[in-house]
């Protein structure tokens, strides 16, 4: 399993940040597991930066009989 992080240009982004998170773990025959957590980083001049960690692992292809 690895972590991805992406910057939020705004809170209210968090379901296309996801939705683009998805994509690209699918483009690279990956998948996201769990819930994605969202973090507040306070910046100096009082404004926030909102980031969005998933967790992917390898998506596993075909079954063994």
């Amino acid at each position: 399993m690895a972590t991805q992080t992406f910057a939020l240009q705004d809170r209210e982004n968090l379901d296309q940040a996801v939705a683009s998170a998805e994509a690209e773990a699918r483009r690279l025959g990956r998948r996201i597991v769990g819930d994605p957590v969202v973090t507040e980083s306070k910046n100096a001049d009082g404004t926030s930066s909102w980031w969005v960690t998933v967790t992917v692992e390898r998506e596993v292809s075909g079954s063994s009989t």
